[in-house]
């Protein structure tokens, strides 16, 4: 019997032992998945913050130390609400979590102004009681200030867009600005075309070429009725006769050898509920002359290869720098067509009529350079003079593409007399002997010499110098050239 107690007895302390050991490799096993679990919340960038089912903080990792500049032995074994109360975060995610036992976002403010995103996570024991509380942090300080700069940014693109827009409209708000004259006919050329704009009447205007029929056609167009729909342009000179007719009335399928297969519709019924501008009139080959009587009359067209009539609601607003009454006389243009077309007749007066736009024309077109190519200049006072005493044959688009070419080619801010081309300084001159009188015309070249000298040297000595006068002449007749330049422009 002795024997087989201690036997028993020697069995026991062997499985003793067993178990013991077991117990120990289990327990480095934790500590081995322990020291591993701690390695990975702390190589965490965002913050971890970890309570138990009560509220109460079990640990904190060293990024929610950076984050928040706090320490963890300050808060760790502390309610959560400690922290709130000490005014450390504005609110607990914990305690919102333990309430609602569901997963929980909120933004928190902490003390040293940063703002975090938190977002807290509950972890149910066997007995679905929260056992702990799982913290995430984020800081978003740098989010919230670049959505900030977002926001001004956009603030200040709208601002920019705005006052681009105000620039556009201060600069093409209205036709009438655009074109806005000190001359008195073509002031009644505006009024005229301003209150025949809202009536669908035929408009016939006429005026030389380049002194603005177009522009004219497109305010009446803006201030009508169909001011939204399209405004459809065609020089009739511009397309060869052979091809015209095609082109304003369209055609079915196979009409002509060449014709597209599937037929082609007109720019009459393209233009249909718009205003159609038909520049050079006076080009239109004579059996076209007659389709289009027809559209003024009956507001129809047939395309040709068809015999069935289309109606169409469209404005006609012709132009042409010939005289179409010549043209009648000589049987070039049909009477019937003439008159269907002179029911209000626009006659625009050329450039050399309404000099007093000329100044104001020529900074207009400078004001658009610069706003386009972003450098901007200026015109002297000599420069203006001439362009004041030019012909200007080719009107204002030769006006337009004179001040183009020189706002190109002019080196500097300023364009000056000597960078006039030299054909309009040889006709003025010409203009000025002819037109005005010896005393007058001797004024007008001595102020321009004296201008000229200043503007290449820069200074009085030199520019007095090269005239051979002395000094204070130069400086009392210039004055006296910009007083008589500021009263005219007052005027």
């Amino acid at each position: 019997m002795k024997d087989n107690k201690f036997q028993k007895s020697k069995i026991c302390g062997k499985e003793k032992c067993e178990e013991y050991e077991n117990a120990l490799i289990e327990l480095k096993k934790v500590k081995k998945l322990t020291k591993k679990l701690d390695t990975v919340l702390e190589s965490s960038y965002d913050g971890m913050y970890i309570t138990d089912g009560e509220g109460i903080t079990l640990r904190v990792n060293k990024a929610y130390e950076r984050i928040t500049g706090l320490k963890a032995e300050e808060f760790v074994g502390k309610h959560v609400e400690y922290l709130v109360k000490k005014g450390i975060i504005s609110k607990s995610c914990s305690s919102l979590v333990l309430e609602k036992k569901e997963i929980v976002t909120i933004e928190q403010r902490l003390s040293n102004g940063k703002i975090v995103l938190v977002t807290g996570t509950p972890i149910f024991d066997d007995d679905s009681n929260i056992e702990m509380v799982v913290i995430n942090v984020r800081d978003i300080t740098d989010l919230i200030a670049l959505k900030v700069k977002l926001e001004e940014k956009d603030r200040q693109v709208y601002e920019f867009n705005s006052q681009i827009e105000k620039l556009k409209s201060r600069l093409f708000k209205d036709e009438n600005e655009k074109i806005r004259s000190q001359n008195k006919s073509m002031k009644t050329v505006l009024e005229m075309a301003k209150r025949v704009a809202s009536h669908d009447t035929t408009v016939l205007v006429t005026g030389e070429t380049g002194v603005g029929k177009e522009v004219i056609t497109e305010l009446i167009h803006k201030n009508s009725p169909r001011k939204d729909q399209k405004l459809i342009k065609v020089n009739c000179s511009a397309i060869p006769g052979s091809l015209i007719e095609s082109e304003l009335f369209g055609y079915e399928k196979g009409s002509f050898t060449g014709a597209n297969k599937d037929g082609k519709i007109g720019i009459f019924e393209e233009a249909s509920g718009g205003t159609l501008f038909l520049d050079e009139i006076g080009e239109l080959p004579f059996n076209v002359q007659a389709k289009l009587l027809r559209v003024l009359q009956e507001n129809e067209i047939t395309r040709i290869g068809s015999s069935d009539s289309i109606k169409i609601d469209v404005r006609i607003i012709a132009a042409t720098n010939r005289d179409l009454q010549k043209q009648v006389r000589e049987g070039n243009f049909r009477s019937d067509l003439y008159y269907r077309l002179n029911i209000i007749p626009i006659h625009i007066p050329p450039l050399r009529e309404r000099k007093e736009d000329i100044i104001k024309l020529s900074k207009e077109f400078l004001d658009e350079l610069s706003l386009k190519y972003g450098e901007k200049k200026s015109i002297s006072n000599s420069c203006y003079e001439i362009l004041t005493t030019y012909e200007w044959p080719g009107n204002i688009r030769e006006l337009k593409n004179l001040i183009e070419r020189l706002y190109v080619m002019v080196e500097g801010d300023k364009i000056n007399s000597y960078d006039i081309p030299e054909y309009i300084k040889d006709i003025d001159i010409e203009f000025k002997t002819t037109k005005t009188s010896l005393k007058e015309a001797v004024l007008e070249l001595e102020i321009k010499m004296i201008d000229e000298a200043y503007e290449r040297y820069k200074n009085v000595r030199d520019a007095s110098k090269s005239l051979g006068i002395d000094a204070s002449t130069f400086v009392r007749k210039r004055q006296k050239y910009e007083r008589k330049m500021i009263k005219k422009s007052q005027i």
